[in-house]
């Protein structure tokens, strides 16, 4: 995926958040739905560079919803 396209996904997962976590009931539920999401991100990243960039913007929409960092 072209960074225009990785930058499109993850506002979505952005927006979708706080759905998420109102659906679920506590905060396991919250992360199969989460890294179903996300992975498809990730995996959308072919270069070192933009797997880095995608890890940290998912670290920081985690982040401001107030949930742990992935490892």
């Amino acid at each position: 995926m072209e960074r225009k396209e990785l930058n499109a996904r993850l506002q979505k997962l952005r927006a979708d958040v706080p759905s998420m976590l109102a659906d679920a009931e506590d905060e396991d539920d919250f992360w199969p739905a989460f890294a179903g999401e996300a992975d498809v991100i990730e995996d959308g990243a072919v270069s070192a560079e933009d797997c880095r960039y995608v890890r940290n913007q998912i670290n920081r929409i985690l982040q401001q919803a107030g949930i742990s960092e992935r490892l």
